[in-house]
């Protein structure tokens, strides 16, 4: 045969050496020994012969390695290895000893190759890390340390079993630690950091000699096999900054090579990927892309481009149109699951929408019986924008994948954005929640069982005996993993059940007290804490929950949006001066926000206590200027449910004297002329606002024709009012009202002009724009004329002096009470010369003991002349000369609870907003 084969070329003579001129020579004298005839079973006694020849050397045997490693892997496409792989591997066990004697009694390299070959795959791996104490182990303590070892450590982490590689990774430390400034340690450092069984001890010390490595060769080319797998598995906030520096500065020399794909790609995954680095690295993405995105392997940068969710529109726009165009040509591979998934979690324009849908149906229905096929369907399902038949079509890949796969671990990828499809028929949904059921209960000791239980535990459509089954599930997953940050996605729906029993509820309020108080400040600490006080009647909220919102509110604030949390603190009256302030910070910096005003109106009646600080009183009261200059503008959208009327109808009781009541008058006088003001939907009414108008029509701010129609509105809005005290109180004081109207001048050709008044001041146009009826071009005030005074001005008694009877608090007192001239008669007129534009007569000195915003100190007189005028704020109207105090009354009890405003979403789980593991 040897003869034949010489001469027929196929073995060539070369210094006394017959070598082949092709392996498929060795290959099929290999087969046609082992499988004579082509036949099926092999002829034991042949290969054992032939096999003998590989114990001469350490060269021939790992020579035999790949021949016998390449027959086999063509056997298997045949059908045909199943007989031949248990001979071999018996005669592999049979002579361990001889070939670890073999190998390590041989040149080091030579020894190394030759492992390294066995390592590599069939037909020897597993029998490999079976005897490997016999066959490995005695050349690993020979040369393990050596320069030598390279070859096995990268044959071996690259392609043995879990088990097999964990043997190695020691030994591959080790040298890592002499070997590491080489620049062939890329071989080892590559495959190293891609083992997932590292221990996070092992993982942290791979990365640390990666970074090293890469101090020294950063700049290379090979540098990719590196860059790529440190970035993956840097773990500190540290090695997390160095690994991307160096993929940054590896991309400036080789952005336009084919290799940027495998440093682009794990470079784009890093949250810690900010800034200028951030700019770099994309404008490099996309322009790799534009000259490869035909490359089948550009899928590995379109993907973790699409998952930025930092991408400016242009940049998303040029992204997604090349996602589509590399959809077009590789839509059908298995590998375009990568790009799929991505592409769909993103909002497109309806037509690259469209696009993507149908290339994600076709993808699936053709690979439907893969696993990875959930990272399609997940998305695709999450989207909510599908049109009725694709979505039908995607529920129903979802229901036969998951007839097959349904029980893994990630099946909770596809389950959980199935249960939220709103257009399944009641047979489909009953059948999607019974599977998530019985996925929870093989799961339910994961970690991973946190996002179906959130999920479960929201939905509604689950019924009662179900309910209870995910309760029961979740409390038993509390009891392990209650300690845990994941609990924060199961605590907040859990405490939002309704059926939850007495016993039940207890434990899951403990555990989430638990929770809260062992790190206050956690990420997601506000969606359980807002939970919990959203669950708790007031009297059963812990003495320390304001503490706990203090705490948290104070790490997060500036960073984190607080209105789930600020909700229900305002609802259940648990104000402080950090959530005033947090408060304040947030009005300030939204001012459009489409809940600003339900969050003030709800904060009102607690700020009391903190605006009597100068600085606090500025800020809520430029909040509330905000709010009303808003309403000027936009008109009745910012008055819903009557948010602005609770909002400026707080305001006579939280400032009754000093300039901040002066600026509160100027902001009640522009809402009482807003077309949009006096909802009869407010969910909260103070009557005091009605006698402070009054004060400011006899103090010259509202003409009489003006006057009267703020009055008529005002009896219009207290109609509404569904506490008849409450409405008694105020029609008296309406009839006062109307009753003082007459002491007003009228002026010539206008309704309602305020002399003096700057545009800027008074209330802004109606909404559309249009100004007042009968307000037109005006050239200047009328001469002023004294009013009328009557033979006998009534007073309110004495609490009309400036401060008498302020209440400790917007809610000391119930109602009207002896002495609290709520409701009781006329308020009384302006002093003569009060609407003429005579200055006043300067009254007494002020005390510099008494608060701006307080009433006089104990036992003071009220002042009988009216108080010097203050200086006018830029752009507001000026203040009248002498403001009457019917203002200075006790508050009258508090109104309805509120009515609550527009829904803000809970915390988010799952797939439908909270972030997931990548897949």
């Amino acid at each position: 045969m040897v003869a034949t084969l010489v001469s027929l070329g196929w073995l060539e003579e070369d210094a006394g050496r017959l070598t082949v001129a092709h392996d498929v020579v060795a290959d099929q004298l290999v087969e046609s020994v082992m499988l004579p005839e082509r036949g099926r079973e092999p002829d034991a006694a042949g290969t054992a012969a032939l096999l003998a020849g590989g114990l001469t050397t350490p060269r021939t045997f790992g020579r035999f390695a790949v021949n016998l490693g390449r027959l086999v892997y063509d056997l298997t496409l045949a059908q045909r290895a199943g007989p031949v792989s248990p001979l071999l591997d018996a005669w592999f066990g049979e002579h361990a000893a001889e070939l670890g004697s073999l190998v390590v009694g041989g040149e080091p390299d030579t020894g190394g190759y030759a492992l390294g070959a066995v390592c590599s795959g069939p037909p020897w791996s597993g029998a490999a890390v079976r005897h490997w104490h016999a066959v490995v182990t005695p050349w690993l303590t020979e040369h393990g340390s050596d320069a030598s070892a390279r070859h096995l450590l990268y044959r071996g982490l690259r392609h043995l079993s879990d088990e097999g590689a964990a043997r190695l990774v020691p030994t591959a430390l080790h040298w890592l630690a002499r070997h590491v400034g080489a620049l062939d340690a890329s071989f080892v450092l590559g495959p190293l950091l891609q083992r997932t069984e590292l221990t996070a001890e092992q993982a942290e010390v791979a990365v640390d000699a990666a970074l090293t490595w890469l101090e020294g060769h950063g700049r290379a080319v090979v540098a990719q096999f590196v860059l790529g797998p440190v970035l993956q598995r840097a773990q500190t906030e540290r090695q997390s900054r160095e690994a991307v520096r160096a993929a940054v500065d590896w991309l400036t020399e080789h952005d336009t090579t084919d290799a940027a794909q495998y440093v682009l790609g794990p470079l784009l995954y890093r949250p810690e990927l900010a800034g200028e680095q951030y700019a770099v690295v994309v404008r490099a993405a996309l322009a790799w892309l534009r000259g490869r995105a035909g490359m089948a392997t550009a899928g590995h940068v379109l993907g973790p481009l699409l998952l930025r969710a930092d991408l400016s529109p242009e940049q998303t726009r040029e992204a997604t149109g090349a996602t589509l165009r590399w959809l077009a040509d590789h839509a059908p591979q298995s590998a375009a699951r990568y790009v799929l998934g991505p592409l769909l979690q993103r909002a497109l324009p309806s037509a690259a929408a469209a696009e993507a849908v149908r290339a994600a149906l076709c993808w699936t229905a053709e690979h439907e019986g893969e696993v990875a096929a959930q990272f399609v369907l997940g998305p695709l399902l999450g989207r909510d924008d599908l049109p009725p038949e694709p979505a039908r079509e995607a529920a129903a890949l979802a229901f036969r994948w998951c007839a097959e796969h349904g029980t893994l671990a990630t099946a909770d990828f596809v389950l959980i954005p199935l249960l939220q499809r709103p257009e399944l028929p009641a047979a489909e949904a009953s059948e999607a929640l019974e599977r998530a059921l019985r996925w929870l209960a093989a799961h339910r000791d994961s970690v991973q069982a946190q996002f179906m239980l959130g999920r479960l535990l929201g939905h509604q459509g689950l019924t009662p005996e179900q309910g209870r089954r995910t309760v029961r599930e979740a409390l038993r997953w509390l009891q392990e993993h209650g300690g845990t940050m994941d609990a924060s996605f199961v605590l907040p729906p859990l405490l939002g059940r309704p059926d939850l029993t007495a016993t039940q509820e207890e434990q899951a309020v403990e555990t989430a007290l638990a929770w809260l108080r062992a790190d206050p400040a956690r990420q997601d600490a506000d969606f359980v804490l807002g939970s919990l006080i959203k669950r708790l009647p007031r009297e059963r909220i812990p003495e320390d929950a304001t503490a706990l919102a203090d705490a948290w509110i104070g790490s997060h604030s500036t960073t984190r949006d607080f209105t789930y949390l600020g909700k229900w603190i305002l609802r259940k009256r648990l104000m402080s001066e950090t959530i005033f302030g947090a408060l304040m910070e947030w009005a300030r910096a939204n001012p459009h926000d489409e809940d600003l005003h339900f969050r003030l109106a709800a904060a009102a009646p607690q700020v009391f206590a903190h605006v009597l600080d100068a600085a606090n009183a500025d800020r809520w009261l430029d909040c509330v200027e905000r709010a009303v200059a808003r309403a000027e503008q936009e008109g009745e959208s910012c008055n819903v449910n009557g948010s602005l009327d609770v909002l400026v109808s707080e305001l006579p009781v939280q400032f009754r004297t000093g300039v901040a009541a002066a600026r509160a008058d100027d902001l009640i006088q522009r809402w009482a002329v807003l077309p949009c003001a006096m909802n009869p939907e407010a969910f909260r009414y103070r009557e005091a606002v009605i006698p402070r108008c009054l004060a400011l029509a006899l103090s010259g701010r509202f003409g009489r024709a003006e006057a009267r129609e703020i009055a008529d509105r005002l009896a219009a809005w207290v109609e509404a009012w569904d506490s008849p005290e409450r409405l008694a109180r105020a029609q008296a004081l309406l009839a006062d009202f109307r009753a003082r109207i007459g002491e007003l001048p009228e002026r010539a050709g206008e309704a309602g002009s305020r002399p003096g008044a700057s545009p800027e001041a008074g209330a802004g146009p109606r909404s559309g724009g249009s100004p007042r009826p009968g307000a037109g071009p005006r050239p200047g005030p009328p001469k002023p004329e004294p009013p009328p005074r009557p033979e006998r001005s009534p007073r309110l008694g004495p609490s009309s002096r400036p401060g008498a009877g302020r209440p400790a608090g917007p809610d000391s007192a119930s109602g009207p009470g002896p002495g609290s001239g709520e409701a009781t008669g006329p308020v009384p007129g302006p002093r003569p010369g009060a609407a003429s534009g005579r200055p006043p007569r300067p009254g007494p000195p002020p005390d510099p003991r008494r608060d701006a915003r307080s009433g006089p100190a104990p036992g003071a007189d009220a002042v009988p002349g009216p108080r010097p005028a203050a200086a006018p704020r830029p752009g507001a109207a000026p203040a009248p000369a002498a403001r009457p105090d019917a203002g200075a009354t006790s508050p009258p009890a508090p109104g309805p609870a509120p009515r609550p405003g527009p829904p803000l979403p809970g915390p988010p789980c799952g797939s439908s907003g909270r972030p997931r593991p990548r897949p």
